[in-house]
């Protein structure tokens, strides 16, 4: 076989059911650039490759058919979360329908929850479980040799109407060794628009450090892809990486782990390295209360950091044990903390654990109003495929049997509630907002963040985006 032709999607949300949504907000993914980078730097065979964000371009069936028809790939693999894996399966749909010789292959959270579904995909022929890097690399090699695939850890697929499943592959244990993602195989930053709080166009860019997690919240499924044994970048390897970003002209980075300060030595050797080397660098990170102290904060505040995340989640005491374990006195501690040093706090909470009624919901709204919070996400609790919310719904009997696209956390239920309706929690999700946007502290706040007529632009697509979804 000469060179191997490989073409990486993006999905994009309601290509399957004919109403295409375009994101207001979008971020790199940085999953396939994971995946192409990796290829760059150990395939040992010929190939061309192409990577395609159909998400955030808003690609529909006639875009994404054009791009397969003119590249002829042997190789379509696709990314896609929960709610998106009808349209990760639409694209593979559309791949066998150009060529039906080609291998399709979907990763992401989806296929590691719950592999087995690949049993309801006709036309995807292999989900990758957990990491992908060398796994992807290996199914590129074997379609490269035309060799079986067997032997590759890792992989759920199909074979004479079977599904088999390999072994689960071992996690990459140092991610030094794994090669920066390259941002150039895409658009330019530009078409990039962060949220207002993150960033500005073409400035703006995300990294991950970490993978893994040995917290054990009940509706997380990041230990489902990363498990979890937390491992993490040296703080010189994540340098290294920001010079690159840098050269392309970004001057502001989220780190997106799930949480990035677990591991304090290495957020105090970071912080220094950037004071040191005088990078002129903003950033913010996701945290953990009970990792934050007025020392860490001051430091990182020093070097850089404008804001933190933290998923708070709740506030009632027993329920925020329950599912966080953490103490509001953590919580209100880091806070203050944050506010003496001067940076921006955005704080993440779920509304309906199985457990809430509308006394905790209240307590949640009112906790999240008394905060020094900047920015606040209200969101109903989904049980995604392979947490133990899922498991304990499904167990209950609580799942409404609605189809993968209906798992969206800004929306409806696709679970019953053991007290509380679904119009008591929509209703509850809208008085989340309204009470905490719509005070004078916090519309004066934004006021105050506004430098540029695209700031302006950008909240108000970001209300318009809440009131589309009835919030």
């Amino acid at each position: 076989m000469s060179g191997l032709r490989i073409l990486l999607f993006s999905s994009p949300e309601g290509l399957a059911g004919g109403q295409l949504k375009k994101p207001v907000f979008g971020i790199q993914p940085l999953g396939l650039l994971y995946l192409a980078s990796a290829l760059r730097k150990w395939a040992d065979f010929e190939y061309n490759l192409k990577v395609i964000d159909a998400y955030t371009l808003g690609y529909n069936r006639d875009d994404i058919k054009g791009v397969i028809s003119s590249f002829h790939p042997d190789i379509v693999g696709v990314s896609s979360i929960t709610i998106r894996i009808y349209d990760a399966n639409y694209i593979c749909s559309i791949a066998k329908e150009v060529n039906s010789d080609t291998i399709t292959v979907v990763g992401g959270p989806h296929a590691s929850s719950i592999p087995l579904d690949i049993i309801n995909y006709p036309d995807t022929d292999i989900f990758v479980v957990g990491e992908g890097e060398i796994t992807f690399l290996e199914i590129c090699r074997a379609v490269y040799t035309q060799k079986g695939w067997d032997s590759i850890a890792g992989i759920v697929y199909k074979k004479s109407g079977k599904v088999i499943t390999n072994e689960r592959r071992e996690a990459i244990k140092d991610l030094d060794t794994i090669p920066f993602p390259d941002s150039s195989l895409l658009p330019h930053l530009e078409s990039y628009n962060p949220l207002p709080h993150w960033g500005r166009n073409g400035h703006f860019s995300m990294m991950v450090t970490t993978r893994g997690c040995s917290y054990t919240c009940r509706f997380c499924s990041i230990v489902i892809t990363q498990g979890r044994k937390y491992r993490f970048q040296s703080p010189e390897s994540i340098i290294e990486q920001i010079i690159g970003l840098k050269k392309l002209g970004v001057d502001s980075i989220a780190f997106r782990d799930g949480t990035f300060t677990t591991n304090r030595p290495r957020v105090v050797d970071f912080c220094n390295l950037l004071i040191k080397g005088k990078f002129n660098l903003n950033w913010s990170c996701n945290c953990r209360a009970n990792e934050l102290d007025f020392e860490l904060l001051k430091l990182m505040k020093e070097a850089g950091c404008y804001m933190v995340s933290l998923g708070i989640e709740h506030g009632n005491s027993e329920l925020l044990w329950q599912y966080k374990r953490l103490t509001k006195e953590q919580v209100t501690n880091a806070l203050k903390y944050a506010r003496q040093i001067g940076i921006d706090v955005t704080g993440y909470f779920i509304l309906g654990v199985p457990e809430d009624d509308l006394t905790t919901l209240r307590e949640t709204i009112e906790f999240a109003k008394s905060l020094p919070l900047n920015n606040a996400s209200f969101t109903i609790l989904t049980p995604f495929p392979g947490t133990d919310i899922y498991d304990y719904c499904k167990q209950k009997g609580l799942l409404l049997g609605v189809g993968w696209d209906k798992f969206d956390a800004t929306g409806g239920l696709c679970w019953r509630h053991p007290s509380l309706t679904e119009k008591q929690l929509l209703s509850m999700l809208k008085r989340a907002y309204r009470e905490f946007y719509l005070r004078p502290s916090i519309i004066v706040n934004k006021i105050s963040k506004i430098k540029t007529l695209k700031d302006i632009t950008n909240y108000i697509r970001l209300a318009l985006e809440l009131f589309r979804r009835g919030h």
